[in-house]
């Protein structure tokens, strides 16, 4: 996912499999045995060389790859960032009015883009897009309703249908709140089949910037435990779909850098998680549902989301560094990393090139 950047468990992944492929280029038969994670098969010794060697790699390989694609003036921020990162440096700001500095007041990212306008919730009438999802909710509602109604069919027919947080989100999010995935950087063919309607009008006539789009489910009494995500530069909205509300019912809630909101059917929510956040359903016997988007922060430039989408393929697989520098600059339209292509697609065509 997009949304918790590019953190240090991404970074690891990342530097572990740059071992294994700078390795594989060499030959080298002791790196090319470091593992993704931990591994008995080095000693600490050598799994530190390794490690320091991948990082070096990994830095260099990515800021070079960087300033060749996409131009150092262009994407200087994005430089900034993924370096910071690499530091284990991050962003902490608490803005508190009391001046106490209470937790729930707290942003924090250990992936951040300078000068980004950054509050707990934004008016989503500055996104065109909300006031489209907005005007079209009933539909989105009621095609997730035909399928919730069938939930045997859609379990069988898509892909991970109402699925818990993945590990390292389970101690914030807890088992009780589950995802039907839309899109997760690229759009899932079977689910977007399912749900060709809610497809459409995110997609194509909301024209959404979206990363993420999923189906979000709360079940009664339960909440998400106050978390950042840890990224500045992914924004979250939530169009309330069935959610319980005054007067039939205690309603639902998200708490947002210490501001409190509840959901209304029909309207949107836009909010920024690298504040500290957490949610409430407290109704007994309903279940909260949302449709979920995270899109790219509106003062991001068009060049640095293109950037900011080739250092999360370069993490997810390093051998993209590797063969950069084996090819001329692109020139032109940087197709190959834009928003929507599969990874798979972009893994088959080297594949391809490589026969």
């Amino acid at each position: 996912c997009f949304r918790h950047g590019y953190g240090e468990a991404r970074l690891t992944r990342a530097r572990h499999a740059a071992i294994r492929v700078s390795a594989k280029a060499r030959g080298s038969d002791v790196l090319a045995r470091a593992p993704r994670a931990r591994s008995k098969a080095l000693d600490n010794s050598r799994m530190l060389a390794a490690a320091s060697e991948s990082q070096q790699t990994l830095n260099e390989l990515l800021v070079d790859a960087l300033d060749t694609q996409f131009g150092r003036e262009k994407v200087a921020r994005v430089i900034d960032s993924v370096q910071r990162a690499e530091r284990g440096e991050g962003y902490e700001l608490n803005h508190d009015p009391t001046g106490q500095s209470r937790p729930a007041f707290l942003q924090s990212a250990h992936s951040y883009i300078d000068g980004l306008d950054a509050r707990p919730f934004h008016d989503p009438a500055d996104f065109a897009w909300a006031s489209v999802l907005e005007n079209r909710w009933t539909e989105i509602r009621d095609e997730l309703s035909r399928a919730y109604s069938s939930t045997g069919r859609v379990a069988k027919t898509g892909n991970n249908v109402w699925v818990s947080a993945v590990r390292e989100e389970a101690l914030s999010y807890g088992p009780d709140w589950r995802t039907l995935v839309l899109q997760d950087r690229s759009w899932d063919a079977k689910n977007a089949k399912l749900f060709p309607k809610t497809t459409k009008i995110v997609r194509d006539e909301a024209n959404c910037p979206s990363v993420e789009v999923f189906f979000a489910r709360q079940a009664p009494q339960t909440g998400i435990a106050a978390h950042s995500d840890g990224c500045n530069f992914i924004m979250t909205a939530h169009l309330a779909l069935d959610v319980p509300m005054a007067p039939t019912d205690t309603p639902a809630w998200i708490e947002v850098g210490g501001e409190r909101r509840e959901w209304l059917n029909g309207k949107m929510l836009v909010f920024d998680t690298s504040y500290t956040h957490s949610t409430h359903n407290p109704s007994a016997t309903k279940e909260r549902y949302v449709l979920l988007i995270r899109f790219w922060h509106p003062q991001l430039s068009a060049v640095e989301i293109k950037a900011l989408n080739f250092v999360f393929e370069a993490l997810d697989d390093p051998a993209v560094l590797f063969e950069h520098r084996q090819r001329p600059k692109q020139r032109g339209p940087l197709g190959s990393f834009e928003q929507g292509e599969s990874r798979a697609a972009r893994r088959a065509a080297r594949r391809a090139r490589q026969s």
